[in-house]
C-alpha cells in the first residue's frame, strides 16, 4: 500500500489511497466545504443528495482511471483529492478536485496531499498532465498551485463567478 506519514508539531499527518469506507467522510467534507451562503445551490443538506454523493464516491473509488487519496490528521480523514480522466485525453490527462475540512485549512495539509498525490501519479500511472479549475477569488489555493508549478491556462466565467483553469505537466 502506498502511504506516507509526517509529524508536524503535535499533529501526525498521513496520506493514503481512499477506500470505499472513506466515502461517507468524504461526503461530509464536501458538504462542509461547499455549504455556505454562496453555495446553497448544492442542496447538500438534503439526505437524499448526501446519500447520492456518497454512492458516487463509492463507485468512482473503484473505477479505473479515477484516483482518490485521503489525508488524515491524527488518524482522522480531514481532506481528500480526486483525479478524474479528462475526456479529450483520458489515458494521460486528469482533472483534480481537492477538499480540506475548513478547520484544517491553511495548515499545509493541501500542499502535503497534493504533493503526495502527484508523486503517486508520476510513479504509478501514465498521467502526463493534471488540470484544475479554481475560483479567481481563492487566492490561497492559487498561491498553492503556483508554488507547485501549476500554470494559468485559461479564464472562465460561470453563473457570474470567475474561474481560472490551471495545468501542470508531470515529469518522472
Amino acid at each position: 500500500m502506498y502511504q506516507t506519514d509526517i509529524h508536524s508539531h503535535s499533529t501526525e499527518w498521513s496520506f493514503r489511497p481512499a477506500s470505499v469506507f472513506d466515502a461517507r467522510l468524504m461526503t461530509d467534507i464536501q458538504r462542509s466545504v461547499y455549504l455556505s451562503p454562496t453555495s446553497s445551490k448544492w442542496n447538500l443538506d438534503e439526505p437524499s443528495n448526501q446519500e447520492s454523493i456518497q454512492q458516487e464516491h463509492q463507485l468512482l473509488i473503484k473505477t479505473a482511471n479515477h484516483y482518490y487519496f485521503v489525508v488524515c490528521s491524527n488518524n482522522v480523514v480531514v481532506g481528500y483529492i480526486h483525479f478524474s480522466p479528462i475526456q479529450m485525453a483520458p489515458q494521460t490527462s486528469l482533472q483534480l478536485q481537492i477538499l480540506i475540512e475548513p478547520d484544517h485549512q491553511s495548515k499545509g495539509l493541501g500542499s502535503y496531499l497534493l504533493m503526495n498525490s502527484l508523486d503517486y501519479l508520476i510513479k504509478n500511472t501514465s498521467t502526463k498532465e493534471v488540470r484544475l479549475v479554481v475560483e479567481k477569488q481563492n487566492t490561497k489555493a492559487i498561491h498553492l498551485y503556483e508554488k507547485l508549478d501549476f500554470n494559468a491556462l485559461d479564464k472562465k466565467i460561470s453563473e457570474g463567478v470567475s474561474f481560472i483553469v490551471m495545468t501542470k505537466t508531470l515529469v518522472a
